[in-house]
């Protein structure tokens, strides 16, 4: 399924990941990706995903064989721990990049195959174009 903005999230049962999302964002300077897709990088699509025994990663940006998960945690995070939803995706997918959004960690570390990177909202849209640059 395809996103067209962040509203979409409601048309598809994940009211909790748009208020996230705007919890997050809320009151944040700096650059940010417009989830209209005006701000994807050219030919990405927007997706949610949901694993058979209901794992969730909240965003998924894909173009071609390139493919950037992003998950919002709009709570404190006091140590860099990647949720088992977001665990389940990595083995399944193997993307090189993964981005943890969060308001108090800066963190890189790889999990298996991928680099997983806690940022603040602030850096998102230069992370998003800096992977999409590297394809």
């Amino acid at each position: 399924m395809v996103l067209r903005d962040a509203s979409d999230l409601f048309r598809i049962g994940r009211p909790d990941a748009f208020r996230q999302l705007l919890r997050l964002l809320a009151g944040q300077s700096g650059s940010l990706v417009n989830l209209s897709g005006k701000a994807l990088p050219d030919g990405a699509t927007l997706h949610f995903w949901r694993s058979a025994g209901g794992a969730e990663v909240d965003f998924v940006l894909v173009r071609g064989d390139l493919i950037l998960p992003v998950e919002v945690k709009a709570g404190r995070s006091g140590r860099p721990l990647p949720s088992k939803s977001l665990r389940s995706f990595l083995e399944a997918y193997r993307p090189a990049t993964a981005l943890m959004l969060n308001l108090t960690l800066a963190h890189r570390s790889r999990i298996g195959e991928t680099v997983v990177e806690w940022i603040p909202p602030s850096e998102l849209a230069r992370r998003v174009e800096e992977v999409f640059a590297v394809e």
